[in-house]
């Protein structure tokens, strides 16, 4: 269609970019030139939709016209360089390709094959994606903006936007949320490149840097980012790109103040993607900070590390001001903060918070084995005096650990968790049996680990935010494997990532090209109607929110108004009223909230849909209420119903989700 077309233009955009980085680097390594060129089209893509938002003129006109400028500068300067076009865009692999590389190269497709196909044909679901990722997008697009705009549910405004503005993107191109899940996709992509490159840095061999790649794929957690709009895998790549140029600044005799802009560039953009960037980046800083040190005057590095800081700021410029001037504070509202951070920076609240996420990630099999470890983490806990949920440091949920699951807000790393250890224990045991750089690298590993367990409360939904640890730890693995460990038994280690990794292939639990209980709810991405697709992690919702919006639909009404609670999935309303659509105007009805005074001054919806614990008025802004079920109600004016079948009020039993629910009804005016 002319929309997805419109979408090859960043991808055609990224690939001058590939051509002008090969020619500006024809002496490297094409991974490096693609990661680097990663980091440019992120850059750019942040660049592009900052720029436009101050017009308002975030579509795909304007979307379209940047891309082709950033395509066209890039084969400019391509030509500058004198690059050979046709020669540089693709990889060459050097030597002669054995059996074994064959073989990795192929379970390495088969992976990247099968999460193709569950990315394109699942639609977002993740509740954190109907809550917030798609639904700030939905508004973003509609709004032509990413300013800040009215809404009940305050993470979509404060929450760093790195990773929605690929998804808007690639929303607003493609003309709605068909291919969104690519950009989770693309980057899982770009972090097997970016790791096997760190392990050829470290010394590994073609197999070691195979294994890397296959270590990184195989990842649970990494499987099923591949085929949401979560942000944990963009902000992996951003982090292993950044221990990438590290690792080749520290191997160089020398580096000049420009050679450390990478880092900066991977900084901010990591920054920019998600909040648990910070625990990552510390570590890189310090090694940065002792290079710098260690290179230059006190001067030059104080002028470099000024000047890095300048690049991150300026990339998160944007942000940051939109949420000082929304919350007074440039990293968001404070009670947020509050709730995830850590509140007890002692030793004992620290160790607790190493044994409950390292703990959750030993899952097997076998309910036993996880009892056991589980009791283990609990009497440690007692022999310290903890309470194992204390509130200080828990966030969500209470500790368990419990049997594999490919939930995709549960999914442990198990085989790579215990690989992982094994290694770090090989590193204490026989710290000279590996080089110096290798050991930077696993403390860098490490203490984000620890950096991670000291910032954040832990909480039941924390498996997917350790993805970067798991990346950063991927080189390590593919080194010390290949360097102890034969060829062949490599290969059928390979083997036995992806074997391992099946159920998180094929059966993931909201999304799966194979149900494994074909009476539950949840069908094959391939057979499943795409609506009920939506409602895989909220069942409850199907009902009443295809009801109401079919009633809108039926009413011709196309100016919509939103009072939901803070928790609730927004986005698939925004799917089923046809969103992205220019005709289309959803807003929030809100008051006393700080992105109240976004609201529309002239906003005059035809329809409300509300959500309440309460009893729910007769009428609404002078609206009557046409149909409730459950906690949601729908008013609609009786001029826009016109001719269409009223909607009569039918009132299904639906246990709600959530209770307490902040009373949604305007204050009398």
């Amino acid at each position: 269609s002319p929309g997805q077309n419109m979408l090859l233009i960043p991808v055609l955009a990224f690939a001058s970019l590939l051509v002008c980085m090969r020619a500006r680097l024809p002496d490297e390594d094409w991974r490096l030139a693609f990661i680097r060129s990663a980091l440019v089209w992120g850059l750019a893509a942040t660049a592009i939709v900052e720029l436009l938002s101050l017009a308002s003129y975030v579509n795909a006109t304007g979307l379209s016209a940047g891309w082709l400028a950033v395509g066209l500068i890039a084969l400019a300067l391509s030509r500058v360089w004198r690059a050979d076009v046709r020669g540089r865009l693709a990889p060459k692999p050097g030597g002669h390709w054995s059996r074994s590389d064959w073989a990795f190269l192929a379970m390495l497709g088969f992976i990247a094959a099968v999460t193709a196909v569950v990315a394109r044909w699942a639609p977002p679901q993740t509740w954190d994606s109907l809550n917030y990722h798609m639904a700030r997008v939905a508004h973003w697009a509609q709004d032509g903006s990413v300013r800040p705009f009215a809404t009940g549910i305050s993470i979509q405004n404060s929450m760093p936007p790195g990773a929605e503005m690929l998804v808007l993107n690639v929303y607003v191109l493609g003309g709605g949320d068909h291919w969104v899940n690519f950009v989770g996709w693309g980057a899982v992509v770009g972090v097997q490149v970016a790791v096997s490159l760190l392990a050829k840095e470290l010394g590994a061999r073609r197999t070691g840097q195979w294994m890397a790649a296959l270590f990184a794929a195989s990842l649970p957690m990494s499987i099923v980012e591949s085929s949401s709009t979560t942000t944990d895998s963009v902000l992996a790549l951003w982090v292993v790109t950044i221990a990438v140029e590290m690792v080749r600044l520290v191997r160089r005799r020398s580096a000049r103040p420009w050679s450390y802009a990478p880092v900066a560039l991977g900084a901010g953009l990591a920054i920019l993607t998600k909040p648990t960037a910070y625990a990552y980046l510390l570590p890189f800083a310090g090694w940065v900070a002792v290079d710098l040190i260690r290179r230059h005057s006190w001067r030059l590095a104080f002028g470099t590390a000024i000047g890095g800081i300048l690049i991150v700021l300026s990339i998160n410029a944007g942000a940051f001001s939109r949420n000082f001037s929304l919350f007074g504070n440039p990293v968001g509202p404070a009670q947020r903060i509050s709730e995830h951070s850590n509140q007890w920076l002692g030793g004992r609240g620290w160790l607790s918070n190493i044994l409950r996420n390292a703990a959750y990630q030993m899952a097997t099999p076998s309910p036993y084995v996880n009892k056991a470890i589980a009791v283990s983490v609990i009497e440690v806990h007692r022999w310290m005096g903890l309470d194992i949920n204390d509130s200080r440091t828990t966030s969500t949920g209470s500790f368990k650990v419990g049997s594999l699951t490919t939930s995709e807000d549960l999914a442990q790393n198990p085989l790579q968790a215990f690989l992982l250890l094994g290694i770090l224990v090989f590193l204490v045991v026989r710290p000279r049996a590996v080089s110096s750089l290798v050991r930077d690298v696993a403390a860098a590993m490490v203490l984000s680990f620890l950096t991670f367990s000291l910032m954040f409360k832990w909480q039941v939904f924390g498996s997917r935010y350790l993805l970067p640890f798991f990346v950063l730890g991927a080189p390590l693995a593919g080194l010390l494997l290949s360097r102890f460990v034969s060829e062949r038994l490599c290969w059928l280690a390979g083997a036995v990532f992806v074997v391992a990794a099946m159920p998180w292939l094929f059966s993931i639990e909201a999304r799966p090209l194979i149900a494994l209980d074909p009476d539950g709810g949840v069908k094959s991405v391939l057979t499943m109607p795409r609506t009920d697709l939506y409602f895989a992690n909220g069942a409850y919702l199907e009902k009443p929110y295809t009801d109401m919006a079919a009633a809108i639909d039926a009413a011709r009404c196309r100016s919509v108004g939103l009072m939901l609670s803070g928790n609730q999935a927004e986005y698939p309303l925004w799917a089923l009223l046809g969103a992205p659509a220019g005709d289309l105007n959803i807003g929030w009805i809100v008051a006393g909230t700080p992105s109240a005074v976004y609201g529309q001054p002239d906003f005059s919806p035809c329809a409300i849909i509300g959500e309440s614990s309460q009893a729910m008025p007769d009428n609404l802004r002078g609206i009557p209420l046409v149909y409730t079920y459950g906690r949601f109600g729908l008013y609609l004016e009786p001029r826009a119903r016109g001719n269409s079948a009223n909607p009569a009020a039918t009132d299904g039993a639906v246990e709600p989700r959530f209770e307490g629910m902040q009373a949604w009804i305007e204050p009398p005016r």
